[in-house]
């Protein structure tokens, strides 16, 4: 058995016929404490009783000053304690001592009085917040007892679960839970939070293109997916790698691999309720083409007439991945190495530093139908060797068109908008439709070496070139060379028109499909030939036999017509007249 022996200090105090007794632990000491005494003026006497260890009473001291040791008296049955009974003024008075006292400050007078203790008080223990990882139901109950108790979520205060000591609820996600109501003796509000955590699932499916595994032609988007589907209020999502996707934080970004590459998915529990990883490949084939689209020279027809269609075509002209040194892209590179220092895409990228301009040019490449300018770009955000750029030092993009003696900017990269690689599309001028344009990358400033640090990688440029390769459009009714780039399409109904391009060295194919909106021809009824003797006011009108949005106009134009815009002017002719009236409905067909 063991024996815990807990000592008191009794203090006792008369108030004219009234006793009271403050009891508290001997070795609960406080070692300083500020207090206040009333200014009432019913108060006729204010003391302070103060114990503390004999051996320590020259360290008490009362606002600053040190306390008469004859004011101390040993206690008869505690002999190692010393008791001293103090008078206060009216006021904030202080009370220290580094080893520690016990004290009661009190007043009496007439019709008034009071009492209050000055010690070391233990604070309430603050219980941390339950984490409760689970996707089914879970039964929980408030710590202690509380009168009027009820349940409420974080997402969702205003609307009560539950009543009572426990609730049996059902997460549907991470959220917090939390128990109100009222301590039983005081009354005080108090509540506790339990935060409930969405496991992350004990396996992930990850899919390309809806497929469990892909292979697909270089410069295809790639459609990734994640099942089970994954909130990101619920949990951390990171794909990677980061430069290579639309958004690494989202469950379904857009991947544009460049060669074979796993595409790695790292999902976390917001609430700290685990973590999972897994990742999928993506094998690439190499081509050249990097977009391909449907366009029509107008989408919106009237029965009997035709459109050009035609697959347009961009094609790459040279690719640089920036992983050893620059290729046949660049034809000069100022302050920028290879390397890793501030990151990469993939392998390693263009990395800008030192004294000097910094800047990368191209060799000449022919635009003569236009094209775009495609990189992935990182202007830093840290410290050496990936030290912030400042304000004002951006990243600009140029063009030349006579080798280089005049340049001019078509795309200013501010060096705020660029934290981590970004894929950058950049169309070229018209200005710079030419046989032989230069671009170049330049930092328009920087304060030195190891500062303002920018990356440059995967660099691209196209044209427009549907040259050399197999085109077959579909539906082939109405068409007039459904193997051709361009074609023409006299539609009869709307619908659909898809063409697939095929390039003959690579075997890749690509799709695309426009939508043609064929209006039906309508035609108009108007006021029969009329002969009149009297010709003032003779009402004449017209009505399409379909449409809606018709636009009316009545010719001759000569005065003799109430209105000309109208289906129903009213017609006064100073002799015979024809008149004749053009109707033209929302899509622009018309009719006479």
């Amino acid at each position: 058995f063991g024996v815990i022996n807990i000592s008191f200090f009794f203090f006792f105090f008369f108030f004219n016929d009234t006793a009271t007794t403050e009891l508290q632990p001997v070795d609960r000491k406080a070692t300083h404490a500020i207090f206040h005494t009333p200014t009432s003026p019913q108060i006729g006497q204010r003391r302070v009783n103060v114990l503390m260890e004999g051996t320590s009473t020259s360290t008490l001291q009362l606002d600053g000053f040190g306390v008469n040791q004859g004011s101390f008296t040993a206690l008869p049955a505690c002999p190692d304690l010393a008791f001293a009974q103090l008078s206060l003024s009216p006021g904030v008075h202080t009370l220290s001592s580094a080893s520690g006292f016990i004290a009661q400050v009190y007043g009496t007078g007439t019709g008034e009085s009071y009492l209050f203790g000055l010690g070391s008080f233990a604070p309430e223990v603050v219980e941390p917040d339950s984490v409760i990882c689970s996707s089914g139901p879970v039964s929980l109950s408030s710590p202690i007892i509380l009168d009027n108790a009820f349940w409420t979520l974080a997402s969702d205060p205003n609307t009560v679960l539950a009543q009572g000591q426990s609730i049996t609820f059902t997460p549907v996600g991470s959220d917090t839970l939390t128990v109100h109501g009222e301590l039983p003796v005081s009354g005080c509000p108090k509540t506790f939070d339990f935060i409930l955590g969405a496991p992350v699932p004990p396996s992930l499916t990850l899919s390309a293109n809806d497929l469990p595994n892909l292979s697909i032609c270089q410069f295809s988007p790639v459609q990734l997916a994640v099942d089970p589907p994954l909130d990101p209020a619920f949990y951390e999502l990171a794909w990677s790698p980061a430069g290579l996707v639309s958004d690494p934080q989202a469950p379904d970004p857009t991947a544009w691999p460049f060669t074979d590459t796993w595409f790695k998915l790292a999902v976390t529990s917001t609430a700290g309720c685990g973590s999972i990883t897994d990742s999928i490949l993506v094998q690439v084939t190499p081509g050249e083409v990097a977009s391909f689209e449907a366009v029509a020279q107008d989408t919106l027809l009237c029965l009997g007439e035709s459109v050009v269609l035609e697959g347009r075509v961009e094609r790459v002209m040279a690719l640089d991945h920036l992983d050893t040194t620059p290729g046949a892209v660049f034809a000069n590179v100022q302050n920028g190495t290879i390397g890793n220092a501030c990151g990469s895409v993939t392998g390693a990228a263009l990395y800008f530093d030192g004294n000097g301009q910094r800047a990368a040019r191209t060799v000449p490449f022919d635009l003569s139908n236009g094209g775009q300018v495609r990189f992935s770009l990182k202007i830093a955000t840290g410290t050496a060797p990936c030290d912030d750029a400042d304000p004002g030092e951006d990243v600009v993009l140029e063009y030349s068109t006579n080798g280089g003696g005049n340049w001019t900017v078509f795309s200013t990269l501010n060096e705020a908008s660029f934290p981590l690689f970004t894929p950058v599309t950049v169309a070229v001028p018209p200005a710079a439709h030419t046989p032989a344009t230069l671009f170049r990358w330049r930092q328009l400033a920087h304060s030195g070496a190891g500062q303002d640090n920018w990356v440059l990688d995967e660099v691209y440029l196209t044209t427009y070139d549907g040259s050399g390769l197999n085109y077959a459009w579909s539906p082939t009714a109405g068409l007039g060379t459904p193997n051709a780039q361009q074609t023409t399409a006299a539609a009869t109904t709307s619908g659909w028109v898809q063409v697939t391009l095929t390039d003959p060295n690579t075997l890749c194919t690509y799709t695309d499909s426009v939508y043609l909106t064929v209006d039906p021809a309508f035609t108009l009824t108007v006021t029969p030939d009329t002969t009149v003797c009297d010709a003032a006011g003779i009402p004449l009108e017209a009505m399409a036999s379909s449409g809606s949005g018709i636009t009316w106009n009545w010719t001759p134009n000569n005065g003799t017509l109430s209105a000309t815009n109208v289906p129903d002017p009213v017609a006064s002719p100073t002799n015979t007249t024809t008149y004749t009236v053009n109707a033209e409905n929302a899509s622009g067909c018309t009719a006479t």
